[in-house]
């Protein structure tokens, strides 16, 4: 019974692992992403108050 409870104890923690890494890249991405936007958001501001 032992190997059995181990196997599938190695099975959630493989998955908690991919879930956890996955959903870490999502907010990786998603916070550069939010930058992305804020630079852009910023230069379009800057552009408009140069030529205004």
């Amino acid at each position: 019974m032992k190997p059995i409870n181990n196997e599938n104890e190695n099975e959630l923690l493989e998955h908690f692992e991919k879930d956890y890494q996955i959903n870490w890249n999502w907010l990786y991405l998603r916070s550069h992403l939010v930058f992305a936007i804020l630079v852009f958001v910023g230069m379009l501001v800057f552009v408009w108050w140069i030529t205004t």
